[in-house]
């Protein structure tokens, strides 16, 4: 299982395209990835999303680009 905070955020677009690459082979490899990130780059690349606000669930989207022909 592998924990990530904005793993993103501090980059520019060319290293975190590398780790997004590195994460998204993570997962592929069968690594479970937990992250928080407000990159809407990053988002899209996960199978389920969990919108939280002050501590509460308000939303959550599952295996969106599957189902959106991705």
């Amino acid at each position: 299982m592998l924990f990530a905070d904005e793993p993103t955020s501090a980059l520019n677009s060319s290293k975190a395209d590398d780790v997004t690459d590195a994460i998204a082979c993570d997962h592929e490899g069968g690594i479970t990835i937990i992250m928080v990130t407000h990159d809407p780059a990053v988002v899209a690349l996960a199978d389920r999303v969990i919108y939280l606000q002050d501590g509460e669930l308000i939303d959550e989207l599952q295996n969106w680009l599957s189902a959106n022909g991705f």
